[in-house]
């Protein structure tokens, strides 16, 4: 009786403690995501778990409103298991799924805790605090690796700038759709570009054979420029959107260029345009073709496009790992089983025994888990594009999911589900956007039952 007592107090104080600073810990886990994955886990993963113990019933009623995405991931998981079952790695298979299917539960956990009116919000900590990690990044390659890596590294970082980057198209829309923006389309699009291309030049400093000094300078010279915008226009330096388009935005986009990496370059690249089409600012195509083209002026940056097709033909590269894939796929097409993709290397002498994944979220899905779970996971990005299509209208819905997208794109030439800072990441902005939908959903006129 004594034991009862005292494990239904313990409960009590656990359920106590997590519902009196629920917001907080969600809050310090947006501002970590961003930055290092063991901050992360710390102030993530327990509240995590105490919410999925002690509020089942709140788990359950969350998981019943993502519906059918949730039940067809369940689904996948759980055919997943079995067909793992009879991999490569059984036992490894399944701690790995299981591991993944936890992590996973950040939507829902996300989706339960963000007040209704506070989306906007989560989302803008989430590319502040990116902003932080990219000015280290700049710095870092300024600098020539001297300055020592805090935060993800640079494959991690160009993973979660393809998330963060769409947000702030969302943001930048929520401002002008309540009338509450500072600065016009024309002057945002300027200052952007300029602070963006100040910076690029910046972390490009020792390719381009300028001494490392030139990043004091730069960011002296966007602080410069940010606020010379204010004064000019009369505006409040405290304005949320001149902090995004004069400093935020444009050291996410230089952080993106400088790390170099293709797949997210293509993602944001894509979903930029995309928004542009979406909203008919007509004026700012161009803005982006001449941006580009500025960009590709830089030797760096044009070396790495240039050389695109020869890096996918190296030994033991992207062509070499497909090919091994595309054989895989075909011997087993029930899948090898959920991360065994390590063992490609016992398939082909040319591929390093280091290399643990194909490079594609395509084939290593594909290869994994087989057609079966290809095609269950191929319709939960089709019902969430379904649910983000309806609503695409509100900038909430349309950033997060012109954030998914790039992710998605970018996952065509990198694995980045397996990426665990990534998929936190966005498991978080899907959260975010299971929300909005939800509300957005509750507001709109229920249909009558003749």
């Amino acid at each position: 009786m004594g034991n009862k007592e005292g494990s239904s107090k313990y409960k009590g104080f656990i359920q106590k403690t997590f519902l009196e600073h629920r917001e907080l810990l969600l809050l310090l886990a947006c501002i970590c995501i961003p930055l290092r994955l063991s901050w992360t886990y710390i102030v993530l993963i327990a509240p995590l778990l105490t919410w999925c113990v002690a509020y089942f019933s709140e788990l359950k009623a969350t998981y019943l409103k993502a519906e059918p995405i949730s039940s067809t991931f369940m689904l996948l998981i759980s055919l997943s298991l079995i067909t793992s079952s009879f991999g490569l790695a059984p036992l490894e298979s399944i701690f790995e799924l299981l591991r993944f299917a936890f992590v996973a539960l950040t939507a829902l956990y996300i989706f339960a805790l963000i007040p209704e009116s506070q989306t906007i919000k989560y989302m803008g900590i989430l590319c502040i605090t990116q902003a932080i990690a990219s000015l280290h990044s700049i710095a870092d390659s300024a600098f020539s690796d001297a300055i020592p890596r805090f935060f993800h590294g640079t494959m991690t970082e160009s993973g979660q700038l393809a998330l963060t980057i769409p947000l702030t198209a969302g943001i930048l829309l929520y401002f002008h759709k309540h009338k509450t923006h500072t600065i016009s389309p024309l002057s945002s699009g300027l200052l952007l570009t300029l602070n963006t291309a100040i910076l690029c030049i910046a972390g490009f400093a020792p390719r381009l054979g300028l001494p490392s000094i030139t990043l004091l300078l730069a960011v002296t010279a966007v602080v410069l420029v940010y606020f010379a915008g204010l004064f000019i226009g009369k505006k409040k330096a405290i304005a949320i959107d001149n902090l995004l388009v004069g400093i935020v935005i444009p050291l996410l986009f230089a952080a993106l260029i400088v790390n170099l990496k293709r797949g997210p370059w293509s993602g944001v690249f894509a979903v930029t345009f995309l928004f542009f089409a979406l909203q008919s600012w007509r004026l700012y195509i161009p803005l982006l073709a001449g941006a580009s083209a500025l960009l590709f002026l830089l030797e760096p940056i044009r070396e790495r496009l240039l050389y695109s097709t020869e890096h996918f033909f190296i030994a033991g590269g992207r062509g070499e790992i497909w090919r091994v894939g595309g054989e895989l796929i075909q011997r087993f097409p029930l899948g090898i089983g959920f991360h065994n993709s390590s063992f490609m290397h016992k398939f082909s002498v040319e591929i390093p025994p280091e290399l643990e994944h194909f490079h594609s979220n395509t084939i290593n899905i594909l290869v994994e888990t087989g057609w079966i779970g290809f095609l269950l996971y191929l319709s939960c990005l089709i019902l969430l594009a379904q649910k983000v299509i309806r609503n695409y209208q509100d900038p909430v819905v349309l950033g997060c999911g012109l954030s998914l997208l790039s992710w998605q794109i970018a996952g065509i030439v990198e694995y980045n589900i397996g990426d665990s800072e990534v998929f936190i990441l966005a498991m978080c902005i899907c959260g975010i956007l299971f929300r909005r939908i939800a509300t957005l959903e509750s507001h709109k006129p229920k249909e009558r039952v003749a």
